[in-house]
């Protein structure tokens, strides 16, 4: 064998060698991830059942239901979260947040609302500056909208 032989050897060995590596990363990474979506999804539809996907028993008081809920929901979402790439983990928290009501301000953080999951209507004032809402159409369709953001981040890959 000829030196350029042996070393066109060693250097397909070391490229096989790391494309292998790789791959089996790669691969390890997806069940992974795969894993830890399969048990966020589980968790919000089990615990969501009647809520979620299709609103067949919603509760006169769904403050109250949800946030029987929260601590489960909570766990599941912070098992998740390292299993995304860094550039969605924010998103995905924001998602969560806006799914439990946070109002955005930090000292907020962690209180749970569930405004908009309420068949009401009104006016606020914030900022100086008036608006309205009415959610006695869409108060369902918001928390379909709001668990399906949450549950995007969780497709098989």
């Amino acid at each position: 064998m000829t030196f350029s032989e042996l070393l066109y050897t060693i250097v397909g060995i070391f490229i096989g060698a790391s494309a292998y590596h790789f791959l089996s990363k790669d691969r390890t990474d997806r069940d992974s991830f795969n894993q830890a979506a399969k048990e966020l999804r589980d968790t919000f539809l089990t615990e969501l059942k009647g809520l979620y996907p299709d609103p067949s028993e919603w509760p006169p008081r769904i403050d109250v239901f949800l946030k029987s809920k929260f601590t489960a929901l909570q766990a599941a979402v912070a098992k998740f979260k390292p299993f995304l790439p860094k550039r969605q983990q924010q998103p995905f928290e924001d998602a969560w947040r806006k799914y439990y009501g946070w109002t955005g301000r930090e000292v907020d953080i962690g209180l749970q609302t569930y405004y908009d999951y309420f068949p009401t209507r009104g006016t606020y004032v914030l900022n100086d500056e008036e608006g309205s809402y009415d959610n006695t159409e869409t108060y369902q369709s918001n928390f379909k909208a709001n668990v399906d953001k949450i549950l995007s981040f969780a497709e098989p890959k």
